[in-house]
């Protein structure tokens, strides 16, 4: 039998098993040894993202490939790989990596070699791996970084080199950022406007606080965590003017060079849950290990 963390419509976490997993066409088959589970898993925990009926969480996932669809002709069995469920337009409603056996769309599935890193570790990278095109959002501007994401660690180390100022609001960031050289700011009382927003968060109030607090008259960038959008209610945008951008993952020379710079406190500050040990509720990110 193998496992799985469920969700049922705005329900409870539990583990449920399964017997069988059907490979269709253009899909691989995939034993998962990590997943990770993201401000967008925890939306969907807690109601803030309404996903389908049952839903399966895990927002990226590392393990081996076991088999392939017909039409899959460039990977082999053995392979390790990176699944960026979190990347499908299919995540909200239906597929998630935190399962033993995962099949999944070939164009979300990315093989990876670098044997001088863990499975874990892997898995990290792959959290940091931001397309370089957003970075390019945040040079030469003024940044401000909300969220308890590992993602926001990407654009936080990209900030300190290219940005003109860099503010973070540490009460509601990861806690590593307030010892970075970043300016200090609130949702709640701050005057100060900024160019760009990266929003990490899975607190929709506190994304609307947040893009009415902070962004100019004109031509802000929000850039938020994938499908975290769809919380962020009509009210909190009218009248603003903003370009809104969603994260994407899958550059792992940026994944391995934020790893780099920041692994002592990465590894220090992520939490590793064993898939029979999860609870109810998720409150922070967090990996889980199959």
């Amino acid at each position: 039998m193998y496992r799985r963390i469920m969700v049922p419509y705005c329900g409870d976490i539990h583990l449920e098993k399964y017997s069988s997993v059907l490979v269709e066409n253009g899909e691989v088959l995939v034993r998962t040894s990590y997943a990770y589970l993201s401000v967008a898993d925890i939306a969907l925990n807690n109601c803030v993202l309404v996903g389908g009926e049952r839903k399966v969480l895990g927002s990226i996932a590392v393990g081996r490939v076991v088999d392939t669809g017909v039409d899959v002709d460039d990977i082999v069995s053995g392979s390790r790989v990176i699944v960026f469920t979190v990347n499908s337009s299919n995540y909200i409603d239906k597929i998630g990596g935190a399962q033993d056996m995962l099949s999944v769309r070939r164009d979300i599935v990315k093989i990876i070699k670098l044997d001088e890193y863990s499975d874990r570790d892997v898995l990290v990278l792959a959290t940091l791996s931001i397309i370089k095109d957003l970075i390019d959002y945040i040079k030469g501007v003024d940044v401000v970084l909300i969220g308890e994401d590992i993602s926001i660690l990407t654009f936080a180390y990209y900030a300190k080199k290219y940005s003109c100022r860099v503010g973070v609001v540490p009460k509601h960031t990861i806690q590593f950022l307030s010892t970075v050289g970043t300016e200090h700011v609130s949702v709640y009382s701050s005057e100060k406007r900024f160019d760009v927003i990266i929003l990490a968060t899975h607190d929709p109030l506190l994304m609307c606080f947040a893009v009415k607090r902070f962004t100019k008259t004109k031509n802000s960038v929000v850039i938020m965590y994938p499908h975290m959008y769809r919380s962020l209610a009509f009210p909190c945008i009218e009248g603003v003017d903003i370009t809104i951008k969603t994260m994407s993952f899958g550059d792992f020379d940026v994944g391995i060079e934020v790893f780099n710079a920041y692994k002592d406190s990465i590894q220090k500050m992520i939490k590793i849950m064993e898939l029979d040990s999860i609870g109810t509720k998720v409150k922070e990110p967090l990996i889980v290990k199959l």
